[in-house]
């Protein structure tokens, strides 16, 4: 399996682990090297963090600026390389309230002069712009069927964050029946285990198609040897047909895969195309479910 962290949309470093939800509460990356002034420096001014999982970007981070402590940690086994390497701690230091509001206010207003560029540096500019508009395509989320109707579920890294460690929980105890969580702009409520289930099998199902897609799409990218080419491409350009084909097969074994899933933890669906209507739900405090 292959771990990366992404610094700055250039310099690419290897994980020793990554945990998103514990990443949260402390931001923290465990980097598998030893060449303590290479990180040092490439940690030193941050702008955007992005995390890979064999290619696929999984976790992005924009509100950190540089490092506060780096740590040797000696060697350590990784679960990613499924061997022992020599680590480096790397803590995070957010950025302040006005260099926060310095960065939005340059992405909001930015100021690119394309005429100008090289053809790699439209090449980044693509990959980044390319790179934005993925991850905002996974969080607007879908909606979702489910047994009091129709609701729509945004999918940021929060939601991925909260819904995931839900599935886990009900998976590792099967004789739970419910557990806390909301559609948007929804009461908080006991949702049912199949309900839970259904929405985070369809978004995920749906993160992994647009991640795909943008994986290919990089490549294509990659690939290309002029600027003129480069710049008559967007998000939504449809792909050439060797890539899209590449796509489509990735996605066909992986709706394999969610059918078993589904014919497994959710029968009733996958018998009869739905799920068995539920009581009506209560209604608790809003503290386990997205926001």
């Amino acid at each position: 399996m292959s771990l990366i962290v992404k610094i700055n949309s250039t310099t690419e470093l290897p994980l020793v682990e990554w945990d998103a939800v514990a990443f949260v509460s402390t931001p923290r990356l465990k980097i598998a090297s030893d060449d303590l002034a290479t990180v040092k420096t490439t940690f030193s001014e941050i702008n955007k963090l992005e995390i890979f999982k064999d290619d696929n970007l999984v976790g992005i981070a924009t509100e950190y600026d540089k490092y506060s402590s780096i740590q040797y940690l000696g060697t350590v086994f990784s679960p990613a390389m499924n061997t022992f390497v020599e680590c480096l701690q790397v803590d995070l230091q957010k950025t302040s309230l006005a260099e926060q509001v310095e960065r939005l206010t340059a992405e909001i207003f930015p100021v690119t002069d394309f005429d100008h560029m090289t053809t790699e540096e439209y090449r980044t500019w693509l990959l980044n712009k390319i790179a934005e508009d993925c991850q905002n395509d996974v969080y607007a989320g879908t909606s979702v069927q489910i047994s009091t109707g129709v609701k729509h579920f945004r999918y940021t890294m929060e939601d991925q964050q909260n819904l995931g460690s839900i599935v886990a929980l009900l998976m590792s105890v099967p004789e739970l029946p419910a557990m806390p969580y909301h559609a948007d702009g929804e009461f908080c409520y006991l949702m049912p285990k199949a309900d839970i289930l259904l929405v985070y099998l369809t978004l995920h199902m749906r993160l992994l198609a647009i991640t795909t897609r943008c994986n290919h799409m990089n490549m294509w990218i990659k690939s290309i040897q002029t600027k003129e080419e480069l710049m008559n491409i967007d998000y939504s350009t449809p792909l050439p047909q060797e890539y899209q084909d590449q796509v489509d097969a990735i996605m066909a074994r992986a709706i394999e895969m969610e059918e078993l899933l589904i014919a497994h933890y959710l029968p009733v669906r996958a018998e009869s195309g739905t799920t068995e209507p539920e009581e009506e739900p209560e209604v608790v405090p809003d503290e386990g479910g997205a926001e």
